[in-house]
């Protein structure tokens, strides 16, 4: 894929609002004046007076908050673009009228639990950037060192001419009565073009970030992601071994060597690497293969891929089994199962395209 043939289909930019051509949203917080909402005060907006934002109507209780809220609407609006507040930026979306107000920021809950347990540790549940690591000058030279000795380990030819990378993986849940959910990632290098697609029966989901625009959908909905949403996604794609080495000669990258350790009977070298506000600690081998991944997630629990079976993919050598483990237990429910791996392949432009 070259940059000609996705610029084909980068010509809608991120707008903040919704036009008048578009259809009406789904009316949020009841009809509550979201503007009132963040100063502490519940006031029934008026039906003549609203906006449409994301995949909401907002109504106000005056026309001076209504300019306030089309002035700054990022200051008002629901977060993540209406997902749940406990289950994170990118979850199912929240009900439009199950909220609660946290700092001035609304928040949405998918159901009432979710919203009992944000607000009982809200500081468990807001999505920040990790810290990044500490070192002095010989563990970033070290750690410059072991970046390169991966790359290696992946195939330095190959590795230097990606274009374009896609994993698919199957979740398998042990429930009888829910299908298999499959998942796909479409990594690409051009750079900052990225999609992560989930689909089940019945329904599809992407969330797609590029240079120019960034959106989420879900069925037949779609909308722009607010910029702490894009941020998230940053973080959650750039978890992924490949794609944060990828990204070495970005802005603010970097990387630390920090201890020996083991992994299984097998001695490593960690180093951990920041980028796009994502720090992840890797273990690399004597050859620089990296056999695990691990980092924090947003409620603080610790999250270890443990990778194997390296095949080669077009010169690219890459896992082919991947054992996720939070606090130490192994995940059972559901199962990642990674159904293929496809490198350089020609992708078409309209999967980094706003649908209309």
């Amino acid at each position: 894929m070259t940059r000609t043939i996705l610029t084909l289909g980068l010509v809608i930019c991120f707008l903040g609002s919704i036009s008048a051509a578009e259809p009406a949203r789904v009316l949020v917080l009841g009809g509550l004046d979201p503007v009132e909402l963040v100063q502490g005060n519940e006031k029934q907006g008026q039906e003549k007076l609203f906006v449409e934002y994301g995949k909401f109507r907002y109504q106000f209780a005056n026309a001076a908050n209504k300019a306030a809220f089309e002035k700054a609407p990022l200051k008002y609006a629901v977060q993540f673009g209406g997902a749940c507040g406990k289950m994170g930026p990118l979850s199912s979306g929240g009900s439009p009228d199950r909220f609660w107000v946290h700092e001035k920021k609304i928040y949405l809950f998918a159901s009432e639990s979710c919203r009992n347990a944000f607000k009982a540790a809200p500081e468990k549940h807001i999505e920040l950037p990790d810290a990044v690591p500490a070192g002095g000058d010989a563990d970033l030279k070290r750690g410059a060192e072991l970046v390169q000795l991966a790359i290696k380990a992946y195939g330095a030819k190959a590795f230097e001419s990606l274009n374009t990378y896609q994993e698919t993986s199957q979740l398998l849940y042990p429930q009888k009565d829910k299908p298999p959910f499959e998942m796909t990632h479409t990594l690409t290098w051009m750079p900052g073009y990225l999609r992560d697609e989930n689909s089940y029966t019945g329904w599809k989901g992407f969330t797609v970030t590029t240079p120019k625009i960034s959106f989420d959908t879900s069925g037949k909905e779609t909308w722009p992601l607010e910029e702490s949403v894009r941020e998230f996604f940053l973080r959650k794609m750039h978890r992924h071994p490949l794609l944060m080495l990828q990204a070495r000669k970005e802005k603010g990258f970097r990387a630390v060597a920090s201890r020996s350790g083991t992994v299984g009977e097998t001695k490593v070298e960690w180093l951990t690497v920041a980028v796009h506000g994502a720090t992840t600690k890797l273990a690399l081998d004597a050859n620089g293969r990296i056999l695990q991944a691990s980092y924090k997630n947003r409620t603080g629990s610790e999250v270890t891929k443990t990778y194997s079976n390296f095949k080669e993919v077009k010169g690219l050598t890459v896992p082919h089994t991947v054992e996720i483990a939070i606090d130490g237990k192994p995940v059972t429910n559901p199962v990642t199962n990674l159904k293929s791996i496809r490198v350089n392949e020609t992708l078409d432009s309209f999967l980094f395209t706003m649908p209309d």
